[in-house]
């Protein structure tokens, strides 16, 4: 069994030490795995099944409850997409959310309040939007770029990968270089990120959470 450890914000910690959180993974093999996450009181969050867990392709039932030990989630995987029903409860135990899946698509989906009558129908999750779209995010990136000049002279070319996480407040937190280029690219890319005009947060079930992201930064001579 592999166990992990985590802070209140969710970074991954060396020991038990000042952690707020922990994660059990229980291997089937090399690849497939059951992993167990814990509230800080001991009880349990969630508890998923992974066909490949670094590859973090999930694939059986995934259940999640709530802190006072109601169900909140239970939805079911093929090799990593989404099949049959996703069910999201309140939680005093009333349904909130029941949606139909095929290969990962949303076939049907409907949503109902507290008191059971349904409401109006929105996605279950939504990625952060930058503003203007995908294209402005794009566009601002490589209106952003200065060519450092030892890069220039040495005439490094190429795309560095740069990872962040949208956070719930829609700021780009925790940058680092996924894919390197050089050292002053690197460093140019991240600086880039930095200074990104702040995202529409991403949501799930219509609250804002953070949400992981990749963009390429390109370096061209022309």
């Amino acid at each position: 069994m592999q166990t992990e450890y985590f802070s209140e914000d969710g970074q991954k910690l060396p020991s038990a030490e000042n952690a707020h959180h922990r994660r059990e993974a229980t291997f089937r093999d090399s690849v497939r795995a059951t992993v167990r996450e814990f509230y800080p009181g001991g009880q349990v969050r969630f508890i998923t099944q992974y066909l490949h867990l670094k590859k973090k392709i999930r694939h059986g039932t995934s259940t999640s409850w709530y802190e006072n030990g109601k169900i909140h989630t239970k939805e079911d995987f093929i090799a990593g997409k989404r099949e049959g029903e996703l069910l999201v409860y309140y939680p005093e135990g009333a349904v909130r959310r029941r949606d139909q899946f095929q290969a990962g698509k949303r076939t049907a989906g409907e949503c109902f309040g507290p008191d059971g009558k349904a409401v109006e129908y929105f996605e279950y999750e939504q990625m952060p939007q930058y503003p203007g779209g995908q294209d402005a995010l794009l566009r601002q990136i490589a209106r952003s770029v200065r060519y450092p000049k030892e890069a220039l002279r040495a005439r490094v070319q190429g795309k560095v990968f740069v990872a962040f996480v949208v956070d719930q407040d829609g700021q780009a937190t925790n940058i680092r270089v996924a894919k390197s280029l050089s050292p002053a690219t690197d460093e140019e890319a991240v600086r880039v990120i930095s200074q990104l005009s702040r995202f529409r947060p991403g949501q799930q079930d219509g609250k804002p959470v953070s949400v992981s992201y990749t963009v390429p930064i390109s370096f061209a001579i022309r």
